[in-house]
């Protein structure tokens, strides 16, 4: 994004009567107002979302870490199954077979 340079304080002329200049000054005033207004709000606003979305992202990161435990844990408890299961089958077989460790 390319930003333009604004430069202030450079002398303009203005034609016509003295009523339309001091018109078309109290628009620019009028104007430079609402600006400084809206911009103020915009920072408030961008501030407010900042604040948010850091928030989300901590929550985002609590909720991976949180799936990844479970998905571990529920990992671990269907290996153990697993590992019983062999054993049993290997107990009900006799010991002729081999164990995952043997291999």
């Amino acid at each position: 994004m390319n930003k333009m340079k604004m430069t202030f304080n450079q002398p303009i002329k203005l034609r016509g009567s003295q009523e339309d200049i001091a018109k078309y000054i109290h628009e620019l005033k009028t104007k430079n107002t609402y600006l400084e207004t809206e911009n103020s709000r915009i920072k408030l606003d961008n501030e407010e979302l900042s604040k948010e979305n850091k928030e989300l992202l901590s929550k985002i990161a609590s909720m991976t870490r949180d799936t990844e435990k479970r998905v571990l844990e529920n990992f671990k408890k269907k290996t153990a199954e697993r590992r019983l299961k062999a054993e049993n089958m290997r107990k009900f077989l006799g010991h002729e077979y081999e164990t995952d460790e043997d291999e």
